[in-house]
């Protein structure tokens, strides 16, 4: 079933890009022009996300990559796009990879993960949006926020499901998110492959 569940995530991705069709285009485009002579210091909006996935994760190599996909849930497993909300902030660029055992991919007692990078016109204020549910997609029943010691809110968030943990950390104008499905696994378990998985993407950007 993890291979469904995955299909699932993907299916309301799929919702997503068409309830939220140019959004993140129009995010971008609605940002305001920089002061004049203050362009060096204000990071432009990201259109595209580079190939920054880790090899591994969960156990597992990458089965998926989904691609280039803007209008995509920025936390992966952990939010549904819908019904979308309409006033939510919206990515300006997104890509999905997912990290299970391809051979038996319906065996939901075996690890899996999900990794999601998404571009924003800024990165913090994407982040505050995920925490309180802001964005275009929201969190599903379940899902809350947890302490994360030694890190910042203003660039660090994690939720909880259960055993199920996603950790999410801001690297500029990009948001890394890395789900984790724990199966037979702890809860200290996943929410340690969660914390890797996003830390090795933040370090490959």
């Amino acid at each position: 079933m993890t291979s469904k569940l995955i299909r699932r995530s993907v299916a309301t991705t799929a919702i997503a890009v068409l309830a939220m069709s140019g959004a993140g285009v129009a995010a971008a485009e609605a940002s305001p022009a920089p002061a004049a002579g203050a362009a060096a210091t204000v990071q432009r909006a990201i259109t595209t996300i580079p190939d920054v996935a880790p090899s591994q994760m969960a156990g597992w190599p990458i089965a998926w990559d989904l691609g280039q996909t803007p209008n995509i849930a920025p936390i992966m497993r952990a939010q549904r796009c819908d019904p979308v909300n309409p006033d939510g902030l919206a990515p300006t660029a997104g890509r999905n990879w997912a990290y299970f055992d391809a051979s038996d991919g319906d065996n939901l007692t075996k690890m899996s993960a999900d990794l999601t990078v998404t571009g924003w016109a800024n990165g913090r204020q994407a982040l505050r949006a995920m925490r309180t549910d802001g964005g275009r997609c929201t969190l599903m029943p379940g899902w809350h926020e947890v302490p994360w010691a030694g890190t910042s809110k203003s660039t660090h968030l994690m939720l909880k499901n259960g055993k199920q943990y996603a950790a999410v950390v801001v690297k500029g104008n990009y948001l890394v998110s890395a789900s984790i499905w724990a199966g037979h696994h702890t809860a200290a378990e996943s929410r340690a492959v969660a914390i890797t998985g996003a830390a090795e993407t933040v370090a490959n950007l």
